[in-house]
């Protein structure tokens, strides 16, 4: 195997351990309601997984993208502070660990950040990552924050249907009002 062949295999493993513990996921939701404790391990196994991913194809500038290192560096260290930022303070608005996870029900969350966005730890991860592919210019990195970006996508609409047979109407009115992401389409 050649080395620029492992990246690509390596992402395809990746992307396929993550789909399969999003199927998984959504069982739980569309079986039980909650996500159950094992689940929970696989998709913080799956994270894991992840930041240590990017985190390698950026320290070695896997795929490495040509570019002025000082702006790189500037808006991709910005853009990862933001993201940071704004993932913990979704994750702050949370009661317990338990309802953070998900394998306990808890309150609807609509003030503080979640004005601005149904999910912010889900934007605030993907503007993390791409800050980090930015500073360190690579691409490999980049395809990689691009995956996890790409799974939220597909994870979404199952967590808002598990929150609109929570909820109803005032997850629907919520709904209608904030973005899924931020300035953009509330569906």
């Amino acid at each position: 195997m050649t080395n620029r062949l492992a990246p690509v295999l390596a992402a395809g493993g990746l992307a396929a351990a993550t789909t399969a513990v999003v199927r998984r996921m959504e069982r739980d939701y569309d079986t039980v309601d909650d996500l159950r404790p094992s689940t929970v391990a696989a998709m913080y196994g799956t994270y894991a997984i992840h930041s240590a991913a990017v985190t390698w194809a950026a320290t070695r500038r896997i795929w490495p993208i040509s570019a002025p290192p000082v702006p790189a560096i500037a808006v991709g260290s910005a853009l990862t502070a933001a993201g940071t930022l704004v993932s913990l303070a979704g994750m702050g608005a949370f009661d317990s660990a338990a309802q953070l996870t998900g394998t306990e029900s808890g309150s609807l969350h609509v003030s503080g950040i979640y004005r601005y966005t149904r999910n912010p730890q889900y934007l605030g991860i993907s503007a993390a990552l791409a800050g980090l592919a930015i500073a360190t210019r690579s691409a490999y990195a980049a395809l990689l924050a691009v995956g996890v970006t790409v799974t939220y996508r597909r994870w979404i609409p199952v967590e808002e249907r598990h929150l609109s047979r929570m909820f109803g109407d005032t997850y629907a009115r919520y709904t209608d009002r904030t973005h899924r992401w931020l300035g953009t389409s509330r569906a």
